[in-house]
């Protein structure tokens, strides 16, 4: 059986898979301790893969809705206070 054998790239980063948004110093730490946790996991090659493919996709559209979701309350709330400032 194949296992993941894991090494930081250049960047620091974990085997071959980045997230392309700029990450907070928690937000690394974070990442960089779910990473531990899988590769003590000691899974094959393709179940560990897959699993960080899971993770970043689930990342990927927590990004995406968190920020739909601050565009439309930004919205809302200009609606409102544009509203406010024609009544006067």
């Amino acid at each position: 059986m194949k296992t993941n054998k894991r090494h930081s790239n250049k960047n620091g980063v974990h085997g071959k898979y980045v997230l392309g948004i700029p990450a907070s110093d928690k937000l690394v730490a974070e990442v960089e301790e779910v990473s531990d946790f899988i590769q003590q996991l000691s899974l094959p090659l393709e179940q560990n893969d897959r699993l960080v493919e899971l993770l970043l996709t689930l990342m990927k559209i927590t990004q995406t809705e968190a920020s739909v979701q601050g565009f439309e309350l930004g919205y809302e709330h200009a609606v409102v206070w544009e509203a406010g400032k024609n009544e006067n």
